[in-house]
């Protein structure tokens, strides 16, 4: 079997240099003029298969069949085997959103790449529970989605977004919140400056009609016929959030009650006077003394438990003097009676010494006995 193999090689060789020989023929037989030192792409394919023929023609002399055997089946396994494509390097996973983390994701977005919020907003913007906006918050935190950052003195987040991942949202956040759909939905410009506390706003007129409607520290100013419409205006005019505007509705109405500006100034027109405010510091700031309807609530409610705190100390010192003028009552109707039963039973408590003594002594020491059969269960008073 081996010698068929070496003897198909060398047949093999034997044609390549055959070829490689008649067209050597050839190029001497043709005119000089097509050399002219110029190899053609003809006379180049011949020097190759020359160049084999004469590897071939050392091969067939010098490897034993054996290894004509390996060299063979090696180029034939080469040509029948196709070669593998190249695996492409794939970028970092995509990260999959529920249809909560969505709706926060665009939330987010749609306020821009970085900015100011708090959770009550999100809640009030997206209609879900408080409780899910955080659990959203946390995982596109973990995921490297949100980067956050909390100040204590305002209350309120510093976020930025990481645009960068690749992130698959949810195919149904159409169907759960209006807030993302045409109608009811007003959007203001973004701001020009990428330092700016707020570059988009997302709530919608609805949202400002529920607060105005449900917050009784805001009664003052739906009397005055404020309108969801003129607050959006503002937000949309001086970049202000829907949170800001209603501390300042909420500081300037107790500025201008509980303070009196409305007769110290006076002041005429208290939506006027709010405007500039805004218009000139952005926000109107706490007054001084400044207490919102729930911080009265707080202060009211505890003065009522004072009240009853204190009440009830009372009560319980009536009822304890009651007791203590019965017991007293009925500790001297046994004193009065020697020979009665209770004072024998009173008098046989005593030691050797306490029943020697008299006076002001014999009767602190009766008291005593007569105090441990009450506490003993031993006496009832009626």
């Amino acid at each position: 079997m081996a010698k068929k193999k070496q003897s198909i090689v060398d047949s093999f060789v034997f044609r390549q240099a055959k070829a490689a020989v008649d067209n050597l023929s050839i190029d001497h037989a043709a005119p000089a003029k097509k050399k002219n030192n110029i190899i053609s792409g003809l006379e180049h394919d011949q020097n190759n298969i020359r160049n084999r023929a004469g590897n071939y023609h050392v091969l067939s002399s010098h490897v034993s069949g054996k290894e004509h055997e390996k060299i063979s089946a090696q180029e034939q396994q080469e040509n029948k085997s196709p070669k593998k494509p190249k695996k492409i390097t794939k970028g970092s996973p995509s990260v999959s959103l529920s249809q909560k983390q969505s709706l926060v994701f665009l939330w987010f977005k749609d306020r821009g790449e970085s900015g100011i919020f708090n959770k009550p907003e999100i809640q009030h913007s997206l209609s879900m529970p408080y409780i899910t906006v955080r659990k959203a918050i946390e995982k596109l935190e973990s995921l490297g989605i949100l980067e956050l950052k909390y100040d204590t003195c305002q209350k309120i987040y510093d976020y930025k977004l990481n645009l960068k991942k690749d992130i698959k949202l949810s195919k149904k956040i159409t169907t759960i919140s209006p807030s993302y759909q045409d109608h009811n939905s007003i959007v203001s410009s973004s701001l020009n400056s990428s330092s700016s506390f707020l570059n988009k706003n997302t709530t919608t007129l609805k949202d400002i009609e529920t607060i105005l409607s449900s917050d009784p520290e805001l009664g003052y100013w739906q009397q005055l016929k404020l309108k969801p419409q003129q607050i959006k205006k503002w937000m949309d005019e001086i970049q202000i959030n829907l949170e800001d505007i209603i501390d300042s509705l909420k500081h300037c109405r107790f500025d201008l009650v509980d303070n009196g500006l409305l007769e110290s100034k006076p002041v005429r027109d208290p939506l006027s006077w709010l405007y500039k405010r805004l218009k000139q510091y952005g926000y109107y700031h706490a007054p001084k003394g400044y207490k919102s309807f729930e911080d009265k609530a707080i202060e009211r409610a505890k003065e009522r438990l004072k009240k009853k705190q204190e009440r009830a100390r009372e009560l319980e010192a009536i009822r304890e003097a009651e007791l203590e003028a019965e017991r007293q009552i009925a500790f001297e109707k046994m004193m009065a009676d020697p020979q009665g039963d209770l004072y024998k039973r009173c008098f046989a408590r005593l030691n050797r010494i306490e029943k020697r003594l008299k006076g002001k002594g014999m009767v602190a020491s009766m008291r005593k006995a007569f105090d441990a059969l009450v506490e003993e269960g031993e006496l009832e008073i009626a």
